[in-house]
């Protein structure tokens, strides 16, 4: 009776933690996502909008940039016109998720 319990409570814990790692996985992934929009709206949509196309004081529609991983970068860390300098405020993982996002804005 007593290796009956034991085996149950062990599958039980089995399957418990191993849906949970699942789980977990899963929210990774989802907040990966919303940590690069939030990044851009945070950082971004005041000028270019949430959907890159607000244009205010300047800022360019980056739903019709055609430029490359290496120019986003640049722009990003170094600004541009009226764009400021994101290199020290932003870490090289949120500049990425910032150019990834600007490029599934793309038309």
């Amino acid at each position: 009776m007593v290796l009956k319990h034991f085996i149950l409570i062990t599958t039980l814990n089995l399957l418990l933690f191993s849906c949970s790692n699942e789980q977990k996985n899963r929210s990774e992934k989802v907040e990966e996502k919303i940590n690069a929009k939030y990044l851009f709206t945070l950082k971004c949509a005041a000028c270019h909008g949430s959907n890159g196309k607000l244009g205010a004081s300047g800022a360019s529609d980056l739903s019709l940039t055609e430029l490359t991983d290496e120019e986003l970068n640049s722009v990003v860390n170094n600004g541009r016109n009226g764009m400021p300098s994101f290199k020290e405020s932003l870490s090289k993982e949120e500049q990425l998720e910032i150019i990834k996002f600007v490029k599934s804005l793309r038309k």
